[in-house]
């Protein structure tokens, strides 16, 4: 896949499913699916950069951050609903609408939670039919 530089990130072709399974022996092929994933990893990255508020980037760090990133890359293939548990927070990956809070806490019924944010993109993820927002929500534990 050729990303055009030219094209806007609202535009982000999402062709990995038409992605063959490279031969075991195709090195070419296999160094095509790495390039492809790198490719895709930084859409996403930026995407996220330029579509989620500014206080967001205030509660990740670099490597939760780029986690995020690769979660959102499959994010269709999860139906929409990406759940990231880590040591002592966890970040969830849904689309925005009303009942979505519960449909995340449900999840740490039996967590000590200590915080809970959400951030809401201001443009629905790049992925076709998706027509509501990205929430990522963080939940810190006790």
């Amino acid at each position: 896949m050729k990303v055009s530089k030219e094209l806007p990130l609202k535009s982000i072709d999402y062709k990995w499913d038409r992605m063959k399974r490279p031969h075991k022996k195709e090195n070419l092929s296999k160094e095509k699916a790495v390039e492809f994933e790198s490719k895709q990893f930084e859409e996403y990255y930026v995407w996220l950069q330029e579509h989620m508020p500014e206080s967001f980037f205030e509660e990740v760090d670099s490597q939760q951050y780029m986690l995020i990133a690769h979660y959102l890359m499959g994010f269709p293939l999860q139906d929409n609903f990406s759940q990231i548990q880590l040591k002592d927070v966890a970040f969830v990956l849904a689309l925005d609408d009303p009942d979505v809070d519960i449909r995340i806490l449900k999840n740490f019924n039996l967590n000590g939670i200590k915080n809970y944010q959400t951030f809401t993109s201001n443009v629905p993820p790049p992925f076709p039919g998706v027509k509501k927002k990205l929430k990522i929500a963080i939940i810190y534990f006790t």
